[in-house]
């Protein structure tokens, strides 16, 4: 049960909010092999004065639409695995929404099963 945070731009929010929470989720089902039903996602829309990021970072810039997505899971996926996830929900949402595939920040954090209240009927 992966449960991802979406923080992004308040002006994106009504039009591309459900656009960008489902490729995530498709991404996460491409790649991760989780069940299209195993959804917890919350989307916070931010004020610009909220979000902000480095312009330039590493040879890439960043223009002023970004979004960062958060993912909290159990562990054991591959290095591999979170690649081929990074690339394919940047492309996704690059695809459904105004925002560049580089402006999409992911990051994983992974947990032990025993660290989540979901219990999972016998």
């Amino acid at each position: 049960m992966p449960f991802v945070k979406i923080d992004l731009p308040a002006i994106l929010m009504p039009e591309y909010g459900q656009a960008i929470s489902d490729a995530v989720q498709t991404a996460l089902v491409d790649c991760f092999h989780i069940p299209m039903g195993d959804r917890f996602q919350v989307l916070t829309p931010h004020a610009p004065e909220q979000m902000v990021i480095t312009e330039q970072l590493n040879g890439l810039t960043h223009g002023h639409l970004w979004c960062l997505v958060n993912i909290t899971c159990n562990h054991g996926r591959t290095a591999p695995m979170k690649q081929t996830l990074f690339a394919q929900i940047s492309r996704q949402i690059a695809a459904v929404s105004p925002i560049a595939s580089a402006d999409v920040i992911i990051y994983i954090v992974e947990m032990c099963p025993d660290n989540s209240s979901v219990v999972v009927a016998a």
